[in-house]
């Protein structure tokens, strides 16, 4: 038979992989039998001794005079037994010590031959991974919202983090040792860059420290030898961002946090706790809830064991416990339990009341606002939600009191669902949406869904067809104001696979009663191709141009365009104009503003210049991230390679007109 060589390669290295393991086994056995022998010969000694000692030895009257001799020689072979058999113990301890020291740096070799093998794969995989559809989360005005993003691998070891045609970070693959994480905080994809060097193993060594919006952090630490943490680190919290600037001070040892960690944020001590040798949470600890931020202040008190959480825990509001539960001795969560819904904040308290067993809701549970059950459903036996169900809208708020109502079987939705809406001034839920699951959770036929910033000023829906869970045909997108009918104010196509096709107008995410926001363009094939339009709507009739530009082949911004600023409302209109190449922007942009759509003035309040690579270089005049029309502030100074350096001057627009001015209230910022 004529193998290929990787054929032949491999089944030799399975067959030596054989032989080893065989071969170990079988040195294990023997020498497993030969301790076993050891030992049994040990005790037959101990017990030939212990039964000379309880035994009743009659003794002749001629030796009586002779007796504390033999007792002497008696004590002396007992001692020099116990020496013998303490020392054999020893021996065998030492042995033991030994082999496992054998044993660990054969698993520390073996952890590096695999480490090789797993870096060869992850290049391979980097080569061969083309695109990752993302669920991430973004600033919209003061808070996060979902949004979707792409995760691009490249064959150059490049990962390429791309939204709607514009590449938002791009990050070089060094160390296929370290499985690269996905950034998922926009926020963090955009402004979050950490500093240092790597070895020639591609692993990071020395001093690493990060940078915010172009802001060196007063954060960081040390990389060992083998991109070892160790020592002092302050680091900042898995979901840093304006508003939950969080950091976290403590000791690493060998790459492990150990001893006592805290947590601070506004230079405020807000939770602390213990690391074990082993890296891990233990004893008491007041954690952080997932999404703290300074509307949203909640500490999770109680003890860790080995980094599981056991016994009792509150959850606590500014020294006020809402909810909490126990968790039995191996980590789950058990009997009566309260807990924070996902969209819960000061404003905005709503919790979920139930029971837990082993870890799985059961029985009734309800979700609960200001002592008010709004919604909620049964759970089976083994953690299955069944039957009829009120469940609440992602974003649900008094300004957004939506839910969605139907049924469950085996915990998947089934048959007719609805979609409810509720207007704070109304006392009665209006059906708005909502269509039919086939088996298997699977949409079928018409169906009537809601946008993904439905509000009280901003209802919009779309309407269309299911065909087995996909998309299909026309889908129009639907407007109303608080008391109007809806009206059709864009859509488009869907092929037969679910991907968008031909002409389609769609909504900025911004778009609101006040601000009617519209993009309008072609796809081919699921990709924004060609020129999108992005317009205003001024009156009933007529739509203003906004902005706008080209897309490439692969759905990359090119060319001239003008962009909005995130926050952009119809009394604040900002726009971003300059050119981008290849997704990236390049050159100078210039920072546009209108105080409204019926100014017919617009002027320049800011500009810069990015570097081929899309980072920002040189002079630059940006605006305060908090801009708006009422508070017009903006800074001017220099970024040398994406860091802010010198000083940055601070002005001012007085009450919105005029030039803008320093502004002498408050200090100018200074960096090194």
């Amino acid at each position: 038979m004529n193998l290929k060589p990787e054929q032949n390669g491999k089944i030799e290295f399975k067959k030596f992989i054989e032989e080893i393991k065989q071969n170990f086994i079988s040195q294990c056995e023997t020498f497993d039998k030969e301790i076993e022998k050891q030992f049994e010969i040990l005790a037959q000694q101990d017990q030939y001794y212990i039964d000379l000692l309880n035994s009743n030895i009659l003794i002749p009257n001629q030796f009586n005079q002779n007796i504390n001799s033999l007792v002497d020689i008696l004590r002396k072979k007992i001692e020099n037994w116990i020496q013998y058999r303490d020392k054999c113990y020893k021996d065998i301890s030492e042995i033991q010590d030994t082999l496992q020291n054998k044993v660990n740096d054969f698993n520390q070799n073996l952890l590096q031959q695999l480490n090789i093998l797993y870096s060869l794969k992850q290049k391979s995989n980097y080569q061969n991974i083309s695109t990752l559809e993302v669920i991430g989360i973004k600033k919209q005005f003061s808070s996060l919202k979902e949004t979707k993003l792409q995760v691009i691998y490249t064959k150059n070891n490049e990962m390429i983090y791309l939204q709607d045609g514009e590449i938002l970070r791009c990050d070089e693959i060094q160390d296929y040792n370290d499985q690269p994480q996905i950034m998922k905080n926009l926020e963090q994809i955009r402004h979050l860059i950490w500093h240092g060097s790597y070895n020639l193993s591609a692993q990071k060594e020395g001093k690493w420290y990060p940078t915010w919006k172009g802001e060196k952090i007063d954060a960081g630490g040390t990389y060992q030898l083998n991109g070892i943490k160790n020592g002092q680190w302050i680091e900042l919290s898995q979901n840093f961002w304006d508003k939950a600037q969080v950091f976290e001070k403590g000791k690493y040892s060998n790459n492990k946090r150990c001893d006592k960690w805290e947590f601070f944020h506004n230079n405020q001590l807000v939770s602390e706790g213990l690391y074990s040798q082993n890296g891990l949470k233990n004893g008491r600890w007041s954690d952080l809830h997932d999404n703290y931020h300074e509307g949203n202040k909640v500490i999770l008190n109680g003890e860790y064991l080995e980094g599981q959480k056991v016994k009792k825990w509150n959850i606590v509001l500014k020294g006020t416990q809402i909810g909490g539960g126990y968790y039995n001795e191996i980590g789950e969560k058990d009997g009566n339990w309260i807990e924070l819904h996902n969209n819960f904040n000061e404003n905005n308290q709503i919790i979920e009341q139930g029971q837990y067993k082993n870890g799985q809701r059961i029985g009734q549970w309800d979700f609960k606002q200001d002592g008010k059950i709004i919604g909620g459903g049964q759970y089976s036996l083994i953690g299955n939600k069944d039957g009829i169900w009120t469940e609440l809208h992602n974003y649900y708020s008094k300004d957004n009191l939506i839910c969605y109502q139907g049924q469950y079987q085996n915990g998947k939705k089934c048959n007719k669902w609805k979609i409810l809406y509720k207007s704070e001034e109304e006392s009665y839920q209006e059906i708005i949406g909502g269509g039919n699951y086939s088996e298997n959770e699977i949409k079928i036929g018409g169906w009537i869904e809601l946008h993904e910033y439905f509000s009280n000023f901003g209802q919009v829906v779309y309407e269309g067809i299911y065909s087995n869970g996909k998309k299909n045909q026309i889908w129009d997108i639907k407007f109303r104001n608080i008391s109007s009918e809806f009206v059709v104010i864009g859509g488009g196509q869907y092929d037969s696979k679910g991907i968008k096709q031909g002409e389609w107008k769609e909504l900025h995410p911004n778009f609101s009663f006040q601000t009617q926001i519209f993009y309008k363009g072609i796809y081919i094939n699921g990709k924004k191709s060609g020129e999108w339009e992005i317009k205003l709507k001024q009156d009933e009739k007529n739509l203003m141009a906004l902005g706008g530009g080209l897309y490439d082949e692969n759905q990359l911004k090119n060319g001239q365009w003008i962009d909005l600023y995130e926050n952009f409302k119809n009394h604040c209109q900002v726009r971003y104009k300059g050119e981008y190449y290849k997704g990236k922007k390049q050159g100078t942009w210039q920072i546009k503003f209108r105080e409204s759509t019926l100014s017919k003035i617009e002027i320049e309040i800011g500009n810069g210049d990015y570097d081929e690579n899309g980072i920002k270089t040189g002079e630059w005049v940006e605006l305060d991230d908090q801009f708006e029309d009422m508070e017009q502030i903006r800074y001017q100074g220099k970024y040398v390679e994406g860091i802010k350096t010198g000083i940055w001057k601070r002005q001012k627009r007085i009450n919105g007109k005029g030039n803008f001015v320093s502004d002498d209230d408050n200090e100018n910022k200074q960096f090194k």
